[in-house]
């Protein structure tokens, strides 16, 4: 059986929520797409772009929409795009809207593994990654630090 490998960009208080772009996710009144624009550097794009080539990515149908739709129309190169276009995807939902894989994922245990991509803001509000729900132990098997103050923490799961 394959690990089950979370990619998450937070902020610093747990936010998980439109990341990318102003009108990524304004689900909630969420008034702060686009925080982790300004932090990409070349060491994510070589930690990112680094990742297994023939690994799977599996999606929450909203997540998948979203991010095929928007990574494989722009024009700039970034390290998602190939992985995007050629990588198995599977999608956990049939109905669209739906999102937050991770979290039915992990309620399963069946997360094996999580890479977080901490950005140094506090939004204050939004859907955050770890909501509530039961205790749960990391184990910390690496860290990053980038030149844009971008901490990656790969952690596996007990």
């Amino acid at each position: 059986m394959g690990t089950i490998s979370v990619l998450a960009n937070l902020s610093l208080d747990g936010v998980m929520q439109g990341p990318g772009r102003a009108d990524e996710d304004t689900r909630g009144g969420f008034r702060h797409g686009g925080w982790g624009i300004g932090y990409a550097d070349e060491v994510i794009a070589k930690y990112v772009g680094g990742m297994d080539p023939a690994a799977a990515m599996l999606f929450g149908h909203r997540s998948y929409d979203d991010m095929l739709g928007h990574r494989t129309s722009v024009t700039d190169p970034n390290p998602f795009t190939e992985a995007l276009v050629n990588a198995p995807q599977y999608v956990t939902s049939r109905r669209p809207g739906t999102d937050l894989a991770y979290l039915s994922l992990h309620a399963a245990g069946l997360v094996d593994e999580c890479v977080l991509l901490i950005h140094p803001a506090v939004l204050g509000s939004g859907t955050r990654l770890f909501g509530a729900g039961e205790r749960t132990d990391l184990a910390l098997q690496e860290t990053i630090t980038t030149t844009t103050g971008v901490l990656i923490a790969r952690y596996l799961t007990s």
